[in-house]
């Protein structure tokens, strides 16, 4: 519900400010996963970039 909220208030407010684009959102496929996997990705990525 959140999503489709967020989405529609943002539709309607690039509308008003940029009314000769079309805006499409879309939900990646991690979903609410998304944030988590991004973040342990760098911690990860930052173990071996400190004996390069």
């Amino acid at each position: 519900m959140f999503y489709k909220v967020s989405v529609e208030k943002a539709k309607e407010r690039y509308s008003k400010l940029f009314p000769h684009l079309d805006v499409t959102f879309s939900q990646g496929a991690l979903g609410e996963d998304a944030t988590a996997i991004g973040s342990g990705s760098v911690v990860f990525e930052s173990f071996f970039d400190k004996y390069k």
